[in-house]
């Protein structure tokens, strides 16, 4: 005897597994409380700067953040526009236990990449970067660069501050930075 499933119940049964591990709700673990704002639906402007310095805003992007496995991580969906062409990433924010610090995962549709960053607070700041990561990014003429992901916490949301290095972090550079304003 075999069992047909066609793909709408396929679609039927993934979504009645999957959605108990998804939530917006404010169940996070006490590790990753500190993160509750980061919880929410938000309009997001991205801005980068030019080869003049001058920044630049592209059109509004939304995202949507919530937590899963019982709040002890943190989900982020966002698909970034510009005149570049939209940019989807995924990204999971974790506290790990084994190093005392926490971790997020970045994972990018177009350029099929999967990066971690270790982090910590920095003042007010969550700060990570993939300095320990397996893999640098790759850019044109051999550069590698390694990414250092700032959370600035405001009152209506918060601002992600992207800067690069090429040199292991001596220095860093401005790479874009973003603004989450909470919509819900």
């Amino acid at each position: 005897m075999s069992i047909h499933i066609g793909r709408i119940g396929l679609a039927v049964i993934a979504v009645a597994c999957l959605a108990p591990i998804y939530s917006r709700g404010q169940d996070l673990t006490e590790r990753l409380s500190p993160l509750a704002s980061l919880l929410g639906h938000f309009e997001v402007v991205t801005f980068t700067e030019d080869t003049d310095g001058k920044m630049s805003s592209g059109p509004v992007s939304q995202a949507n953040i919530g937590t899963i496995h019982g709040g002890a991580f943190i989900r982020e969906q966002v698909k970034y526009k510009s005149p570049g062409g939209d940019l989807d990433i995924v990204t999971y924010i974790g506290y790990d236990s084994r190093i005392g610090k926490f971790k997020l995962c970045a994972m990018d549709k177009q350029f099929q990449s999967m990066d971690i960053y270790h982090g910590q607070f920095e003042g007010k700041s969550l700060v990570f970067t993939n300095l320990n990561s397996d893999q640098p990014f790759q850019f044109g003429g051999g550069a590698e660069v390694h990414f250092k992901l700032t959370y600035i916490f405001t009152d209506n949301g918060f601002e992600h501050l992207v800067e690069g290095t090429a040199d292991r972090g001596i220095t860093w550079f401005n790479f874009n930075r973003s603004t989450y304003k909470r919509i819900k």
